[in-house]
């Protein structure tokens, strides 16, 4: 059935008793009052609700007000648009209403439009639990879901909400909600408040294989003096405290409550963090389904407590390896597979090697006409060969020890990478450092050197390896 908007100067003679139909539209202003009114009102016999998505029928209605059986008349239906309307869940909201086929009641519909960005919900620094906020959420709002629009009659409901039922835990801090992307990679609608204290200290609990001066060592640097922000700190306690524990063997480490205090002495909170350290896990076995190689690289001993920095370096060792091979993009992943009722884990390694890059040309600065000729003679790397990223500093060390050049300074070695063609250019730059006998030779003294202070240049190129 289509909507049928009636001119309001027409009202008064087209509106009978009997057969009444009334359509509006709206968006999120309230249209003006019409300027005549339908007194008629007959019982609702059926509603249908339209263009929802995100919502349900359901949740709708317990918005708007209206129920079967209601007795109603074009006042109702514009009450319920407004409420709908004022919860800011959505753009449009039109309403329709006709006598039924029987003649004894009104067939009622409304149509809506949704808001179209919906974002999940997050907390962070409130005293309770992410769950325990939802609930108070859900209960309170009927539209309540895993995501909402972040319009301002939402955000401003919300606050509402949370602030009364924090409130009632003796917490009077200001709140804030607005959209941010602090505690996930993507935009949440956050509630926290509004001025966040800093981290000034972290405290271990339960800790037993680690000493707690040790965990606070692992975790200062990225924690102390920053915003306390829950699922950052998660993160922290990921990457700097767990990689501590498995070097131990302690792979199943976690850290089941984190809770905050005011700190007495200073402006910011302690954090208390329990650990629960499980038990030690025993490297079993190494494989590599694309190359054994890998196995060899690693030299991983099997029957030992099982250490994530030894694996960490086994992986660093490899990719090493393989961009002296000219695999400049290559990677490692180190899969874990763990048999918790044995205590053991095995280390499955993988390399992703990513395309070969090669050497393409050579540009030498700051040397003069006699010497440039002697160290491009000992540049080994042709080409069109694997470009071995350690080449040119290996390379520059050694003109430097074998005493090349007279006189040498800073060296520097650039590369340009192709990333197209899949190539790489090297410039060397060689800069002088004056002497005592180049000192002199300026002032005029015979005792030197000749004049072009190089030595002779042997005839082999400086090996690849």
């Amino acid at each position: 059935m289509s909507f049928v908007c009636i001119p309001r100067r027409l009202l008064s003679l087209t509106l009978l008793p009997a057969m009444a139909c009334v359509a509006q539209t709206a968006v999120h202003r309230k249209n003006q009052a019409p300027a005549a009114a339908d007194q008629s009102s007959w019982p609702l016999t059926s509603l249908v609700v339209s263009g929802n998505h995100a919502y349900s029928r359901e949740q709708i209605l317990a918005v708007a007000g209206l129920r079967i059986g209601q007795v109603v008349s074009k006042q109702a239906f514009e009450a319920a648009r407004d409420r709908l309307l004022e919860t800011g869940n959505f753009r449009t909201v039109g309403y329709n209403y006709e006598p039924n086929a029987q003649a004894n009641g009104y067939a009622g519909k409304l149509e809506v439009t949704e808001e179209e960005q919906l974002y999940p919900i997050g907390f962070d620094s409130l005293p309770a639990t992410d769950a325990e906020l939802r609930e108070v959420l859900k209960a309170k709002d009927p539209l309540y879901g895993d995501k909402v629009p972040a319009t301002e009659p939402v955000v401003k409901r919300y606050l509402q909400y949370l602030s009364s039922y924090l409130a009632g835990k003796a917490y009077h801090e200001k709140i804030v909600g607005a959209l941010a992307s602090e505690s996930s990679p993507d935009l949440v609608l956050l509630f926290r408040p509004a001025v966040r204290p800093s981290i000034a200290q972290v405290r271990f609990t339960g800790n037993k294989a680690l000493r707690e001066t040790e965990l606070q060592a692992a975790i200062a640097n990225v924690a102390i003096g920053t915003i306390y922000v829950a699922p950052r700190f998660q993160a922290f306690l990921e990457n700097s405290v767990r990689p501590a524990y498995e070097a131990k063997g302690y792979l199943r480490v976690t850290f089941p409550k984190v809770s905050t205090e005011k700190a007495s002495d200073v402006n910011g909170i302690i954090v208390t963090v329990a650990v629960d350290e499980g038990q030690v896990y025993r490297l079993t076995a190494v494989k590599a389904p694309e190359t054994a190689e890998l196995i060899k690289l690693a030299a991983l001993r099997t029957g030992d407590v099982y250490d994530g920095n030894l694996v960490a370096a086994a992986r660093q060792k490899i990719v090493d390896t393989w961009h002296r091979r000219g695999y400049l993009r290559a990677s490692t992943v180190a899969d874990k597979q763990i048999d918790d009722k044995a205590k053991t884990v095995t280390v499955v390694l993988h390399v992703n090697s990513g395309p070969q890059y090669t050497f393409r040309s050579l540009t030498i600065n700051g040397l003069d006409v006699v010497s440039e000729p002697v160290i491009r003679k000992m540049w080994g790397m042709p080409a069109g060969h694997a470009y071995n990223v350690d080449y040119p500093e290996r390379f520059l060390k050694v003109v430097r020890e074998e005493g090349i050049l007279d006189n040498l300074g800073k060296t520097d070695s650039e590369t340009k990478v192709d990333e197209e063609a899949h190539v790489v250019d090297v410039t060397l730059t060689f800069k002088g450092a004056p002497t005592e006998r180049a000192k002199k030779r300026k002032e005029g003294d015979q005792d030197q050197t000749p004049s072009d202070g190089n030595p002779s240049p042997e005839n082999r190129p400086f090996p690849l390896i």
